[in-house]
């Protein structure tokens, strides 16, 4: 509010109610996205009433909210309901943001119901009007049971995906999303606003204290054809396990991911987010203005929370601590948080705000941002705002990784590519 912009939160539906989908025309799914877009156009008819703009309207989200916003980016009908986008930590090019059997979770859901429900004896029709009956909190336990027991990006395959997002819906008047998020952002097939995209410096970095992971890198080191994303359409498993050892090689060479706590966290952090954030912004800067940083300022304002400080061979900032100095209130009492701290809260909040008023994060030199001015990322050039105590512009962040990565496509991923 101190920065001249009107902040508006909206709220969608989640989990089963948001995101169920039969694959077919009983239930398309995408209905959480869908949610979006009404209080998108909510606000163009009223933000006037509450001293906004509804031609300056930039959407903002972070990890599965990120996400969201790049589905807006490629969502039918929802051209001309903002003017920019930001996304923090999370991309539709991520693994675990598209659902790849939609129908099948539906009948997985329909099971915990009555065990006896299978596809040839119940149609998908019936099986909406099944979930129409039920009351919101058993369909919301149902809901949490299953996606605790579903492979996930904390699971022994950390590229299936949440059975909660979004869909590629059969084609009819009112959907959301027909065509997969890779084919529209290589096309240009989307909503060409300036985007500022970024990532913090060790995304999976909460990773470290979650009880199974020992469990989880072990599975890896015995079957390394579970790193291998389900976007190359790999059908030889002979295959799959050769290009599973090679991204394991590029990690952690010879040993283990169970004795390399540091790199198996760089592979999950790049694995969850940077490669798709990373790949997102390079396909979309073809086309339209993209502004890239990441966050690597590890300070007192996340210490009381986090879970470790330090991991030898990773960084230090984990998923959605950028937010912390984004969000966090200091006007109470300011004087509880150091100086350094202060100074990178007030530096977030200009990046952002700015962004939000002049679709640029530094569009005139600021002493606070050390007059620095970000390049736009181009086809040959990939710069970035690296936010730490101090700020600086680099270049081709994680440059090996998606090299290495874009080799192992071109050789042997099948088409068509749905995420990266």
């Amino acid at each position: 509010m101190d920065y001249g912009i009107v902040l508006v939160t909206i709220q969608y539906r989640l989990g089963l109610f948001g995101f169920l989908s039969t694959g077919d025309l009983e239930c398309p799914g995408n209905n959480g996205f869908k949610d979006q877009q009404f209080a998108l156009r909510w606000i163009q008819a009223n933000i006037h009433n509450f001293g906004g703009d509804p031609t300056k309207v930039t959407i903002s989200g972070e990890s599965a909210g990120s996400a969201s916003v790049g589905y807006q980016l490629l969502g039918t009908n929802s051209k001309g309901l903002f003017r920019g986008a930001i996304q923090a930590s999370g991309s539709p090019l991520g693994s675990w943001s598209l659902q790849r059997d939609p129908k099948g979770n539906a009948y997985k859901i329909a099971n915990y119901i009555d065990s006896k429900i299978n596809e040839t004896n119940t149609s998908t029709k019936d099986l909406v009007n099944l979930f129409r009956t039920l009351d919101v909190p058993l369909v919301k336990k149902i809901g949490d049971a299953l996606y605790n027991k579903e492979p996930s990006i904390l699971a022994f395959n950390s590229y299936e995906g949440f059975i909660y997002m979004g869909v590629i819906e059969p084609e009819h008047d009112g959907a959301f999303l027909t065509e997969n998020a890779f084919k529209k952002f290589a096309s240009g097939d989307f909503n060409l606003v300036p985007t500022l995209i970024g990532t913090t410096s060790e995304e999976s970095l909460n990773l470290v204290n979650v009880s199974q992971i020992q469990e989880i890198l072990s599975r890896y080191d015995a079957s390394p054809d579970l790193i291998v994303t389900p976007s190359m359409h790999l059908l030889d498993q002979n295959i799959k396990i050769e290009v599973g050892k090679e991204i394991k090689r590029f990690y952690v060479g010879e040993r283990l991911f169970n004795e390399s706590q540091g790199p198996s966290l760089k592979f999950m952090s790049d694995a969850g987010f940077g490669r798709s954030i990373i790949k997102q912004a390079q396909m979309q800067a073809v086309y339209s203005d993209v502004y890239f940083y990441e966050f690597g300022y590890s300070g007192d304002v996340m210490r009381l929370v986090k879970s470790v400080e330090y991991i030898p061979e990773a960084g230090s900032v984990g998923h959605v601590e950028d937010e912390a100095y984004v969000f966090l209130e200091i006007s109470e009492d300011p004087e509880k948080y150091s100086r350094r701290d202060l100074l990178t809260i007030n530096r977030m909040v200009l990046l952002w705000t700015n962004f939000v008023k002049y679709l640029n994060p530094t569009p005139e030199p600021d002493d606070i941002l050390q007059n620095i001015i970000l390049p736009k990322l181009s086809k040959d050039s990939f710069p970035y705002l690296a936010i730490n105590d101090t700020l600086e512009v680099k270049y081709d962040l994680k440059k090996s990784m998606m090299e290495k990565f874009d080799r192992l496509f071109d050789l042997y991923a099948l088409s068509p590519l749905d995420t990266y």
